[in-house]
């Protein structure tokens, strides 16, 4: 498929193209290339999306801190059980090796994207990984807003939810929130197509042309500075690792 993108839209695609985890090598089906001129060739998905559970939020089966615990196990074949409370607070604080990032959850408008980053945070998923695309003013040609990416234990960006992910993809959760500096949303091609498993991003400043295309789950409340501090990365470019998380910690409230 082939269609025509204004100047004022190339941005926000290459932003997309970005944030889908655009693959390595010869590996390449799902990408989308930018080409001069407007021209935009764009690929299809080999991977199917996830439709959203029917029915009632399951309710979890015991308390949270019994729950939530970690374990050596890395790749799953599906989705978590529920260990969240859609109906109690969420926060998480991202340890890295430049500081503290601490994310209000939003299970209220994402329960099940919610549950699953504390499912991967609790497992110990996330610890040693690091934000492997990170684009910082000044920006690399094409990218439109400041970012950073993580959550891929391949570190190379990944469309896979084995290489890039922990062996599945969830459902779709979109809102009306609006994406202003520190929103915390889940990589993927946009509306409609295949969520990540893990793989989530954070802007570091207001991004209107991804409302209403990726799943929103949290906002940053503290360590903003900390974001804009990390290094600029680029996987396919840089052969030294980005900034490393040491672990998330999660904290449940009322």
């Amino acid at each position: 498929m082939r269609r025509l993108l204004s100047p004022a839209t190339l941005a926000a695609v290459a932003l997309t193209a970005t944030l889908a985890w655009t693959a390595c090598g010869s590996d390449n089906s799902d990408k989308i290339v930018v080409k001069s001129g407007g021209g935009t060739q764009i690929r299809a998905t080999p991977f199917a999306t996830v439709p959203a559970p029917e029915g009632p939020i399951p309710t979890r089966t015991a308390d949270f801190a019994s729950l939530c615990l970690k374990t050596n196990q890395r790749q799953w074949s599906s989705m978590p059980p529920m260990i969240i409370d859609p109906n109690l607070s969420y926060s998480a604080t991202i340890r890295t090796e430049k500081g503290d990032i601490i994310i209000k959850l939003l299970p209220d408008i994402a329960p099940y994207t919610v549950n699953n980053f504390v499912f991967l945070a609790c497992s110990g998923f996330y610890d040693g990984l690091t934000f492997f695309r990170v684009a910082q003013k000044p920006l690399p040609e094409g990218i439109p807003h400041p970012f950073a990416q993580a959550g891929d234990p391949s570190e190379r960006g990944f469309y896979d939810p084995v290489r890039g992910g922990p062996g599945y993809f969830i459902p779709e959760e979109l809102s009306d929130r609006k994406f202003l500096a520190g929103t915390v949303g889940m990589s993927s091609g946009g509306r409609g197509t295949p969520v990540s498993g893990s793989q989530f991003f954070i802007v570091f400043e207001e991004a209107p042309e991804l409302d209403g295309q990726y799943t929103i789950f949290g906002e940053v409340t503290s360590g903003l500075d900390v974001l804009e501090s990390l290094t600029p990365h680029n996987p396919q470019r840089d052969a030294t690792p980005g900034d490393k998380i040491l672990e998330i910690v999660i904290q449940e409230g009322q």
